[in-house]
């Protein structure tokens, strides 16, 4: 499914990586993640890589209590000349190239 600027994610309450708030959480501190949440109904992740020189990995936890739903739908959508569609797997590490990021959709 592509992405688009405009998509339903531009009126999602935001939760930095910051925020104790936010329902989603990487066990790497290199690996912050920001979630843009549509309570009850889906989330968009935010995923970057702010090691300028090696790939990292992570495991993410989701407080599902905070997110308001458990998700089923895990993937990748295609953002032309960010990332092509995929799949991922919340359960097993995640790895991010140097510098790079993923946006995740959760539904």
């Amino acid at each position: 499914t592509p992405f688009y600027p405009r998509s339903p994610y531009a009126v999602a309450k935001m939760y930095g990586y910051w925020d104790d708030r936010n329902p989603v959480r990487s066990d790497n501190e290199l690996i912050p993640v920001t979630t843009y949440l549509r309570p009850g109904h889906s989330a968009m992740l935010s995923m970057a890589n702010w090691d300028n020189d090696n790939a990292q990995k992570c495991r993410i936890r989701i407080d599902e209590k905070k997110l308001g739903f458990r998700p089923t739908q895990v993937y990748l959508p295609e953002i032309d000349e960010l990332q092509p569609a995929g799949e991922i797997d919340l359960n097993g590490e995640i790895e991010i190239p140097a510098t790079k990021g993923h946006i995740v959709i959760l539904k």
